[in-house]
């Protein structure tokens, strides 16, 4: 979905050991994973996304970086329950509107939700039409 919405092109080939050329997948695999924060030995991809890996990736294909400022325990309760790796992300993507917790919190560990991830991507690119 993510490559898609925001045209990332496929750089050939990917360094995951669980990622097979012939799979439908592996294109898309191959174009995100210049974006993945955290660089693993395998994709998983039958595993959910949390909504931390998520906004973290989203946040560095639209050119966030992962400098952190503490920022997120203003806006978080369970801003301390965010892997590090992700904070920075996290913490733009609040920033600059893409994000929204619940009732306080953000709920990083919990998996990303369609309707969340089609949020989030709709919000992206409604903020680049009032650029």
């Amino acid at each position: 979905m993510i490559a898609v919405a925001f045209g990332l092109s496929d750089i050939g080939s990917n360094s995951f050991d669980d990622t097979e050329p012939a799979s439908w997948d592996y294109t898309y695999i191959n174009a995100i994973e210049p974006y993945l924060p955290k660089k693993e030995s395998s994709f998983e991809g039958d595993t959910a996304i949390n909504r931390e890996e998520f906004t973290a990736i989203i946040g560095a294909v639209i050119g966030y970086s992962a400098d952190y400022d503490n920022s997120l325990h203003e806006v978080f309760s369970d801003a301390s329950k965010i892997d590090y790796d992700y904070r920075g992300y996290v913490a733009k993507a609040v920033a600059d509107g893409i994000i929204t917790g619940s009732n306080g919190n953000f709920r990083p560990k919990e998996s990303a939700l369609r309707e969340q991830a089609f949020k989030v991507i709709y919000n992206i690119m409604k903020a680049t039409e009032e650029e």
